[in-house]
C-alpha cells in the first residue's frame, strides 16, 4: 500500500496572516525586511540573534545565560 500523496500540497498565508504573524512582528523589531535577512543578520551576529529571541519571547532563567 502507498501511503505517499500523489502531489504535494501547499499553504500560501493570507496578506492578513503575514501581517499577524509573530515571524512578522520579530522581522520589524529585528530592523530587517525578509525571513532572508534574517538569516544573513544571524550569521552574522549568532548571540546577538538569540539574545533578541530570548527577550522576545521573555525567557527567563534561574541564572541568567551568559554565552551561547
Amino acid at each position: 500500500m502507498d501511503t505517499m500523496p500523489s502531489r504535494l500540497e501547499s499553504w500560501t498565508p493570507s496578506a492578513e496572516q503575514i501581517e499577524r504573524a509573530n515571524l512578522t512582528a520579530f522581522l520589524r523589531a529585528s530592523g530587517v525586511s525578509d525571513y532572508h535577512a534574517l538569516l544573513a543578520e544571524v550569521k552574522a551576529d549568532v548571540p546577538g540573534f538569540y539574545d533578541r529571541i530570548v527577550r522576545t519571547l521573555q525567557l527567563r532563567w534561574d541564572k541568567p545565560w551568559d554565552k551561547v
